[in-house]
């Protein structure tokens, strides 16, 4: 019998067609309104989107998490890579506005939670520790000092001791506590007080240097290591509040979001996920302290690296021309620091979080500055904006 299937167009020849005839229809109305988010993937796939999309092109989205509309801008062509090499063209795609709920306001979304001081591998029998802060940090409120303290009940192999040491706070004001696990979330012990003094076991100092012992910036300020902040988990999580984070390092803690909030993807039309791909994103770490992943992903200080997401943040080059992670997006080539500026559905201007870290600290993250449009920096714990991106492929 013969075979007449090669008379007939393939799925992805007929998609093709489809893209072809919407932009013809297009042409002959004198406007672009594509409105399969399919045609539109064709459209980028065969290369015509710099020229039916160009750069500043706005399309929407419904969120249903807040119950909103989401407007997505395009910020370039062919800037980011797509993870999968079959897509040679990509469109890069970042919010219009921070991601707000459905008043217009901003949604605060903490880059990464303070951290443990501790990691008890093998476990710590009760009784009487001691530990010393980085020297020369904060020593008008405690920095450098030596702390004792008691557990009365021992911590398991896996636990942790947190130390909450908040900004302008003096570090013999903080009560430690002990959990069971990274991602335990009642405590074995609470205010548990410390004192000055060097009395029982030597924990280490906490400078990075000490296996098992945190770094001072990041049991006060969290992580600004983009591979495993909580704000990553966020942004490409479908799943309901309390199952979108789960502990990256073994001093991870969660994020105070994390049973309020959905996963960013949780909110998003399917149509619209499907033709979003992972892209290749270049990070870099910062020059103090790194730690490994517990999927034992390794990290060194002053590093470049990549990542393959479908929802990402902006880099500081990418928006302001210089950095190691990533390359300026033609949107804001040439744009003032005032027309930068990110603001809320609203209309109010707002500190909006980028993916890379502040180099000369372990947990300071560089932000685009609310009335300013300036790039600044802020410590990872601190709940601000922030505008997703992607790529169409």
């Amino acid at each position: 019998m013969a075979d007449f299937n090669h008379l007939f167009p393939s799925a992805e020849q007929f998609d093709t067609m489809n893209a072809l005839l919407a932009l013809i229809a297009a042409n002959r109305e004198g406007g672009m309104e594509v409105s399969s988010w399919k045609s539109i993937a064709q459209i980028v796939k065969m290369g015509l989107a710099p020229s039916t999309f160009p750069v500043g092109y706005e399309f929407t989205t419904h969120d249903s998490n807040e119950d909103t509309t989401i407007v997505w801008v395009v910020r370039g062509h062919d800037q980011h890579l797509a993870a999968n090499k079959n897509y040679k063209h990509t469109m890069t795609l970042e919010t219009k506005y921070v991601y707000s709920n459905s008043a217009g306001a901003y949604k605060g979304m903490a880059f990464d939670e303070a951290e443990a001081l501790y990691y008890a591998e093998s476990g710590l029998a009760a009784g009487t520790y001691h530990f010393t802060l980085l020297s020369g940090y904060d020593t008008g409120y405690g920095g450098g000092k030596t702390l004792m303290f008691t557990l009365t009940k021992p911590l398991p192999a896996g636990g942790q001791i947190t130390f909450p040491w908040e900004y302008a706070k003096q570090a013999t004001d903080i009560k430690i506590r002990t959990y069971p696990s990274a991602d335990s979330t009642q405590a074995i012990e609470s205010d548990i007080t410390v004192t000055e003094g060097t009395d029982g076991t030597m924990l280490g100092t906490a400078d990075g240097k000490t296996a098992n012992m945190n770094h001072t910036h990041r049991i006060r300020h969290g992580s600004n290591n983009y591979a495993q902040s909580a704000v990553r988990q966020w942004l490409n999580s479908d799943a309901e509040a309390g199952s979108v984070w789960k502990p990256t390092n073994r001093f991870d803690r969660a994020p105070s979001w994390a049973t309020k909030y959905n996963g960013f993807m949780h909110g998003l039309p399917a149509e619209f996920l499907e033709v979003v791909q992972p892209a290749i994103i270049p990070c870099h770490t910062n020059s103090i302290y790194e730690v490994e992943s517990l999927d034992g992903t390794e990290f060194t200080a002053d590093q470049t690296y990549n990542i393959e997401d479908k929802f990402f943040l902006l880099s500081q080059p990418e928006i302001y021309g210089s950095g190691e992670d990533g390359e300026l997006l033609p949107y804001y080539e040439g744009f003032t620091n005032a027309e930068k500026i990110k603001r809320d559905a609203a209309g109010t201007a707002r500190h909006c979080r980028l993916r890379s870290p502040m180099p000369t600290d372990a947990a300071r993250t560089r932000i685009l500055g609310g009335t300013t449009g300036k790039l600044d920096n802020t410590p990872a714990n601190q709940t601000i904006a922030v505008a997703p991106a992607c790529i169409i492929a």
